[in-house]
């Protein structure tokens, strides 16, 4: 976990080597889609627009990317009995760059091995990554603040990266205005450390709303959180906030530093939250996340004349259930340390996780008493026997 101070530094960082490598790359792009490029890009740079800028250096790189594809496929024309071979050494290159989740990668999969068609469907690949590159995306920072009067209603999981959602602006309702307003100033009063590192960190916020769906972000749009505050309520709201700052937080400072040596993609984890085995990449920003949640419930719990229109005693359970799912957690974490897979860094941060965690624990009997609904502490006390359990099921990860 790192200080206001050094965040900032490393947010400005991060802003100036996204400015240098934007100059650098609008050189390589042909006169025809240089002069509309120059104009987006400027206005991401006068408005010091991280995500604006990651936004526009993706859409370019991978308008680069996919124009050197269709340059290799141009030069086949003439020669069909190749391009079956092109396809499968293309489909597996998608996978590797791109992930297999990414509808490019599926569509080109689908696609009959022969140019036209081929050539066709680079000609939209290559369009699509135009559209960060030639007009300015208002769902990043532009030096305005977020707009809560609408929001965006998806018809499916708007987080998920390449699948097409159709989405509707609606009005917000007045209710959840007041939610928004009232979960910014909760956060401020209870928590002033945690207000200080959200302001830092979250430059936009957008409320989403979908079937199921809480809240996420994503790794190239940096500080851009996109909240359901139309299905939580104010308890819920204040830690949603909190939750997807943690990722900004993470992911900054993974931009700037190796944590990860030696990275196990296999899902050999068990995830408290998600309750199926995760990689080592997701335990991590799950316990760095929750870690956050665990310290606002904290905050929350110990703060004296309570006049806020949340239940406490939801406070208190979810601060000693956070705690003890980071705590499961970071047995993981030290195990993935001992087998060699953090970086001096990432030790250190998990060493600093795994401080607070300890003091966090220290509190729960003390504030399992404040607790009188023996319903709810029968739930915590299951909550613990199942973590216990999981951890004899997997006990792999402390032995192996």
């Amino acid at each position: 976990m790192f200080k206001l101070k050094e965040l900032k530094k490393l947010k400005q960082e991060l802003l100036n080597s996204l400015i240098k490598e934007s100059k650098s790359l609008i050189k390589k792009l042909p006169k025809e889609i240089k002069t509309k490029s120059e104009l987006v890009l400027k206005d991401y740079i006068h408005t010091e627009s991280i995500a604006g800028l990651e936004l526009w250096i993706n859409g370019v790189s991978e308008y680069l990317y996919f124009l050197e594809a269709q340059k290799d496929l141009t030069n086949l024309k003439n020669n069909p009995s190749v391009i079956k071979e092109f396809q499968a050494g293309f489909t597996e290159s998608l996978k590797v760059d791109f992930g297999v989740e990414d509808f490019r990668f599926i569509d080109w999969e689908r696609a009959n091995a022969n140019y036209p068609i081929l050539n066709d469907l680079l000609n939209n690949f290559i369009d699509q990554t135009l559209i960060p590159c030639h007009s300015i995306q208002n769902d990043v920072y532009l030096g305005t603040n977020s707009d809560y009067t609408h929001f965006q209603k998806a018809n499916g999981d708007p987080s998920v990266k390449g699948l097409k959602v159709k989405t509707i602006l609606k009005k917000t309702p007045k209710n959840k205005m007041i939610q928004v307003q009232k979960a910014n100033e909760y956060l401020e009063v209870l928590w002033s450390e945690g207000f200080e590192l959200y302001k830092l960190l979250t430059d936009k916020v957008h409320i989403v709303q979908s079937n199921g769906l809480v809240s996420y972000s994503h790794f190239h749009e940096q500080g851009i959180s996109y909240i359901n505050f139309i299905d939580r309520d104010i308890l819920e709201s204040v830690d949603d906030l909190i939750h997807e700052n943690s990722h900004h937080h993470l992911n900054l400072i993974l931009k700037k530093y190796k944590i990860i040596k030696k990275d196990s993609k296999e899902d050999i984890f068990y995830s408290p939250w998600r309750k199926s085995l995760r990689p080592l990449y997701a335990i991590l920003h799950a316990t760095f996340t929750f870690s956050y949640g665990a310290l606002l419930f904290y905050n929350l719990a110990k703060y004296e004349n309570w006049t806020f229109d949340i239940d406490k005693e939801r406070v208190y359970f979810r601060f000693i259930e956070e705690t003890l799912a980071v705590a499961y957690s970071l047995v993981d974490l030290q195990w993935a340390i001992k087998n060699g897979h953090f970086t001096k860094k990432g030790i250190n941060l998990i060493q600093n996780l795994t401080n607070y965690n300890e003091e966090c624990i220290k509190s729960i009997p003390e504030i399992k008493n404040k607790i009188k609904s023996k319903e709810k502490k029968r739930e915590l006390d299951l909550i613990k026997k199942n973590l216990e359990q999981n951890r004899n099921t997997y006990k792999f990860s402390l032995n192996s």
